[in-house]
C-alpha cells in the first residue's frame, strides 16, 4: 500500500536528514462508523476501508519515527472531513450536485458529520509547529463541532442562494436496488456507477470530538458551516469570473 510504503520511506529519509519534525495527514475515517458515539483520541480506531487501514498503520510509523539520540519527531493529525474552494471527494460531488439542482436528500439526513475547513488545517499546523508538546502525539482536527447531515445541507444551500428540497428519497429501497445497478452499469461499461458505496457514505455517522488539540495547542478554528460554505461559493464564483 502507497500510503504505508511510501509513509516509510519518507519517515526514514527524514530521520537519515536529521529532520526534527514530521506531521502526517491521517484521516478521521480510521475510527470507521461511530454508530451513535462520540469518539476521541482515546478510541479504539475501527478503519473499515483499505484507504483508512493504510492510513492507520501510516500512523503507527510517524508515532514511532525517532532520531538516533531517541527524540521524537512524529505528529499525527487525523482531518475530519476537509472542504473549502479545492474541495474534493464526496463533497465535492454533493456540492456540484446542489449546484446544478440534481441533488435529491436522502432519508431525514439524522446522520452525524465532522468536518473541518482548510484554512483551519493549516492553522492546525501552525498550532503543532509551534508547540514541541505535539511530538508523538495524535490530534484530531475538526471545527469543533458534530453535525446533523441535514444541517450541512442547509448550509451549502444558503451559501449558492438555494432552497433545500422539502422532500427526500427513502434510504432503504435504495440500497438494496443499488447493488443490482451497480452491476449492470459494470457489465455495460466496464465501470461501477458505485451507487452502493455513494449511498453508504452518505449515511454513515462520523461524529468525531476534536477538544484535544484545543487543550493541548491553543488551537482554535475561525470557520464553522455557515461562513466555511459562503467562503467556499465566494471563490469559486470569484475563480469562474477569471
Amino acid at each position: 500500500m502507497v500510503n504505508v510504503e511510501g509513509t516509510k520511506i519518507i519517515v526514514n529519509e527524514a530521520i537519515k536528514q536529521g529532520i526534527e519534525r514530521f506531521i502526517l495527514f491521517s484521516t478521521i475515517n480510521v475510527y470507521g462508523d461511530t454508530e451513535g458515539q462520540i469518539v476521541d483520541e482515546n478510541s479504539l480506531p475501527k478503519p473499515k476501508t483499505p484507504y483508512a487501514q493504510s492510513k492507520y498503520e501510516a500512523e503507527q510509523i510517524v508515532l514511532s519515527a525517532k532520531l538516533p539520540d531517541g527524540r521524537l519527531i512524529g505528529t499525527v493529525l487525523r482531518l475530519a472531513a476537509v472542504y473549502g474552494s479545492r474541495i474534493k471527494g464526496n463533497y465535492k460531488t454533493l456540492f456540484e450536485a446542489i449546484s446544478k439542482g440534481i441533488f435529491i436528500p436522502l432519508g431525514q439526513g439524522l446522520n452525524r458529520k465532522t468536518l473541518v475547513y482548510e484554512k483551519d488545517v493549516a492553522e492546525a499546523v501552525l498550532a503543532v509547529l509551534n508547540n514541541p508538546f505535539s511530538m508523538g502525539k495524535i490530534y484530531n482536527v475538526t471545527d469543533g463541532n458534530i453535525y446533523f447531515l441535514r444541517d450541512i445541507l442547509d448550509a451549502i444551500y444558503t451559501a449558492l442562494g438555494k432552497k433545500m428540497p422539502r422532500f427526500s428519497l427513502p434510504v432503504e429501497p435504495l440500497k438494496i436496488i443499488s447493488k443490482p445497478i451497480d452491476r449492470v452499469t459494470m457489465a455495460l461499461s466496464k465501470k461501477s456507477s458505485r451507487l452502493k458505496n455513494l449511498i453508504e457514505k452518505y449515511t454513515e455517522d462520523v461524529a468525531v470530538e476534536g477538544l484535544k488539540i484545543k487543550k493541548d495547542l491553543g488551537f482554535r478554528p475561525n470557520y464553522d458551516l455557515i461562513n466555511g460554505w459562503t467562503e467556499v461559493v465566494h471563490v469559486l464564483k470569484q475563480r469562474a469570473n477569471k
